[in-house]
Formats: C-alpha cells, structure tokens, sequence
C-alpha cells in the first residue's frame, strides 16, 4: 500500500510538472511584438528659400553727380587773399580759383634763393682754388659742394611753396561749392572750392545684396528724373563687389552719357530702371551653398516636398560678394542649404536652423 501510495504521488507530480512545461512551452512560441521602426533623425540646418528677381521690374533711387569733379585745396598752410569766383560760375581749364596772401612765402622764397646764390659762389670759387693751386682740400671742395646741394633743395621747395599760392582750375567746369571765404585762415589741403564738369554726369545707387542690376550690363537702363518728361538711356561704369558695412548694400555708378539739352544738375535725384527688354528672372544664392565635384561641376543641396536633401546641379554665374548668380537649376521658391553642405547626405531629412521656417 505504502508502494502505491509512492507511485501515485509519483505521477501527479509528473503530470504536474508536464503541465508547467508545457505551458512555459506555449507562452515562449507565441508570436513576440514587433518593435516600431524608430522615426527618422531630423537635423537643423541653415535654409533659404530662393527668390527671382525679374530684370525688367528693378527699380532704384539714384542720385546724380558729375563724373568729373575735384575738391580744390592749397597744398599750404595760409591766409586767403582772394576767392576769384562764385558757385555757379563757368570756369576754363588753368582760371585762377583763389589766391593765398603770399607775403610770407615770397620772404622764404628770397631768403632761400639768397643762401642758394652764397653757397653757389662759394663752391664756384672753391672749385677755381682747388683746379689753379690746389689751396683747398678735396674734402673742403666736396663740403662746399653738398651745401650747395642743399641750398639748391631749399630753394626748389621755397618755389613750389610759393607756387602753391595760386590755386588753378584743372578742367574746364562749374563751380559747385564755395566752402570759404576772404581773409580766411586754411589749413594745407583744406578744401576751398568744389569744381564739377557738367557734361560728363553719372547716377549712383545702392543695390542690396540679394539683387544686381545684370539687366544694365547686357541691355542696359534709364533714368526719370523729376521735372523732366523724357526718360535717359544708361550704361553700367562702376559696379562695386564689396559691401558697405552698414547698410550691407553694393554701389553702382551708371554713366549718363546723353542727355541732351536736358538742364540735369548735380545732386538731383532719379529713378533707375532696368531696360523693358530684359524681362529674365534672375536668382542670387550664397556662395557657401555651392557644392563643387572634382569634375568642376556645381551643386547645391535643395530639400524635396518631404525635407530630405536631394543633389540639385546648378549653372552659376557672376561672383558678387558672398553671393553669385544662378543661371539654371533652381527656380523662385526652392529651399535650399546655405551652410554646412560638406556634411549633408542625399536623403537627410532637415529642418531649418531656428525652427520657424526658411529664410528667405
């Protein structure tokens, strides 16, 4: 009985143990949860949305000035004598201007022309001695000789000093300004008179750096000035490609090379307009967006409807500053990379730097 016994609680504890098994068996083959994919990694990144400009829609105020003009200063310090004209008067190339009091400058002149005339009769005179009997020494004569040099420098500076008295027009012009007056004390290089040539004018404007006038440099541009009911053909002169540090604008003279009988003075203000035969867009980016390959050819990184990097090639053009123009590849509205390119990957998803958008 006790054998029985034995075997029955045996064989429970089989079953028991079976079942255990068999349970753990089922949870451990049941399907495991699949793990969700982890969301792609966004990145900051500088962005621009790209904006074109049309050339026919440029328009910029300008102010004109003569091309040639001259701010005319004594090149001594003195006393005004005389101003011998009045702003607004036409003056020929080589009229006397102004005059300075040259009383103590003719007694500097004298007084050197006089040390000259000594020190050049001494050294004549120790030259004669030295060749006839040889009285003097060579060093002497040679002592005679460089206070001579001396004198003689003393007397060309004397000159030019006082040739400096009289300031002369250097072309024929107007005067534009009239900044002192008789018995005035100057200083050397002080501006006295302002002098402008009327016939050769030009227009200046401030470009910011997102745009350029192109349209200028192919096709052209004109001005309306106000009160004049004609509009005036321009040509591009001067283009700068160095900003200003303060209004971070760039400065474009335009030649004003016709205007007729038209009465167009300095310091007017215009109107310049692209010309209405360049009606092409034109696109500006900066240079750090370039992505260059080892076959020279250029690429920028623009993100797709999905903001993932996609390799865009491009046509690049003229180089303004820190940026350069677009001939291809992008159109108004493209987002692109403007820093750190060299460590952007095709498909990178991205969002701009401040999260508020593009700049644009």
């Amino acid at each position: 009985m006790t054998l029985w016994k034995s075997r029955f609680v045996a064989l429970i504890k089989f079953i028991v143990l079976a079942l255990v098994v068999g349970f753990l068996s089922a949870c451990d083959s049941s399907t495991e949860p699949v793990a969700a994919p982890a969301e792609d990694i966004i990145r900051p990144a500088r962005i621009e949305t790209v904006e074109s400009v049309s050339g026919s829609s440029l328009v910029f105020n300008g102010t004109i000035r003569s091309a040639q003009r001259a701010e005319m200063a004594f090149k001594v310090a003195g006393r005004v004598e005389a101003v011998l004209v009045n702003e607004g008067m036409t003056v020929q190339r080589g009229d006397e201007l102004a005059r300075l009091d040259d009383r103590e400058l003719r007694a500097a002149l004298n007084s050197a022309q006089a040390e000259f005339n000594s020190a050049d009769a001494d050294y004549r005179r120790g030259l004669a001695i030295f060749e006839r009997t040889q009285a003097i020494s060579r060093r002497d004569l040679e002592r005679l000789e460089t206070q001579r040099s001396l004198a003689a420098n003393k007397l060309s500076t004397a000159q030019l000093a006082f040739e400096e008295t009289v300031l002369k027009a250097p072309f024929d012009g107007v005067i534009g300004r009239k900044l002192v007056e008789d018995f005035s004390r100057v200083a050397a290089n002080q501006s006295i008179l302002v002098i402008q040539n009327l016939q050769d004018l030009e227009v200046v404007i401030q470009v910011p750096d997102q745009v350029v006038l192109q349209s200028a440099r192919r096709s052209g541009a004109f001005a309306e000035i106000p009160g004049l009911e004609q509009p005036f053909p321009l040509t591009l002169k001067f283009f700068s490609t160095e900003a200003d540090p303060v209004t971070q604008t760039y400065q474009v003279i335009l030649d004003l090379h016709d205007k007729g009988e038209a009465n167009i003075l300095p310091g007017m203000s215009a109107r310049v307009f692209a010309s209405q035969h360049d009606a092409e867009n034109y696109v500006s980016i900066p240079l750090s967006a370039i992505v260059p390959d080892n076959q020279g050819g250029q690429f920028v990184w623009m993100l797709d409807a999905q903001s993932r990097a996609v390799l865009q090639p491009v046509e690049v053009g003229e180089l303004v500053g820190d940026r350069v123009f677009v001939r291809s590849g992008l159109n108004s509205g493209d987002r692109i990379i403007t820093a750190g390119v060299s460590r952007v990957r095709e498909g990178m998803k991205l969002r701009p730097l401040d999260g508020s958008g593009a700049e644009s």
